[in-house]
């Protein structure tokens, strides 16, 4: 290993967890390359949102014989019927 690398190694392996910690905290942000934030490349927002999903059922694809049905309250015992989909969001 290249001693620069083994210098870094070892500083990092010589950091307590709170340290590390700190450390990644100053350089991550907007543009930092590091999106821990992120799955496949979405902010978390992107997900809360049910038209941004891919691969949603549909009633087709569910054979015609069921609904998708969506809302942001508790579905009423009314709606639909057994079988259905409801999914509730904010």
């Amino acid at each position: 290993m290249e001693v620069k690398a083994q210098a870094a190694v070892d500083l990092i392996r010589n950091m307590t967890n709170e340290e590390l910690l700190a450390m990644l905290l100053s350089i991550d942000g907007s543009d930092s390359g590091i999106d821990a934030d992120k799955l496949d490349g979405q902010h978390g927002s992107f997900y809360l949102n049910y038209e941004n999903l891919n691969n949603k059922p549909t009633i087709e694809s569910l054979g015609g014989q069921r609904q998708v049905l969506s809302g942001t309250g508790a579905p009423f015992s009314s709606l639909g019927k057994d079988g259905d989909l409801y999914i509730q969001y904010s």
